[in-house]
């Protein structure tokens, strides 16, 4: 059996969002937002790290700390908060962590699993949804070219690995002096490894500004609990 491990990333100050907490803290449907998450990572995980800035860390552990979670400070950048993450768990390291933003409330535990049960059989399990939109290029307010929409995949968390191996992706960046990768499987792709895509939730949102915020207050209270939408079986 997989021993298996989470990140669940709420090092950020949300700074788009305009509040005076940052968004992982601020309150959605009688909970905060990094609960939800935190309630699908923990039923379905053997182990979850929050990583938390350093000045919100006493708040996170206030709603977080509970068996099975421990703790680990937030870097400069989302690279470096991972990187920490994964430090965290190196002692005991588990077979497969699965990393994810924690201002993605709505990421069900089926969807979880699934990434989970990919990286335990090709390395990775990287979370995406295909665009239904025309994609075209832009360069300097000139679309210069279009791409196939069915070509396009929309790259969502969680991305889970094999623990070393994203280990290894991330000393090697930062032997190279890359600290500001917004993105694991960047990372992972760039060490000579394969992404292996999984199809991710239109629903798993990322809150980054009040609109996304006041979208998600709307789709709250038909959450179950960790297990998704109940009209659409997690999707």
């Amino acid at each position: 059996m997989l021993r298996t491990a989470g990140i669940l990333l709420a090092g950020g100050v949300g700074k788009r969002m305009g509040a005076d907490l940052p968004k992982q803290l601020l309150p959605l449907g009688g909970r905060k937002v990094l609960e939800y998450a935190l309630a699908t990572f923990t039923s379905a995980l053997d182990r979850t790290v929050v990583v938390a800035h350093p000045d919100w860390m006493e708040a996170i552990r206030s709603i977080a700390d509970f068996p099975g979670v421990i703790f680990a400070p937030g870097g400069e950048t989302r690279q470096l908060s991972v990187f920490s993450g994964l430090l965290a768990l190196e002692t005991d390291p588990p077979d497969v962590v699965a990393v994810h933003d924690g201002a993605r409330p709505f990421c069900s535990r089926s969807l979880l699993e699934r990434c989970i049960r990919e990286a335990g059989l090709n390395g990775c399990g990287i979370a995406g949804v295909v665009s239904r939109s025309t994609v075209a290029l832009l360069s300097e307010g000139e679309l210069t070219s279009f791409v196939p929409r069915d070509s396009v995949c929309l790259v969502q968390t969680p991305q889970a690995f094999r623990f070393h191996e994203i280990l290894s992706a991330h000393r090697a960046a930062r032997k190279a002096g890359e600290i500001s990768a917004t993105d694991d499987s960047q990372l992972y792709l760039s060490t000579g490894h394969r992404l292996y895509f999984v199809p991710g939730e239109e629903f798993n949102l990322k809150l980054t500004d009040p609109l996304d915020l006041k979208f998600a207050s709307l789709l709250a209270d038909d959450w179950v609990n960790g297990e998704g939408f109940p009209d659409t079986g997690g999707v």
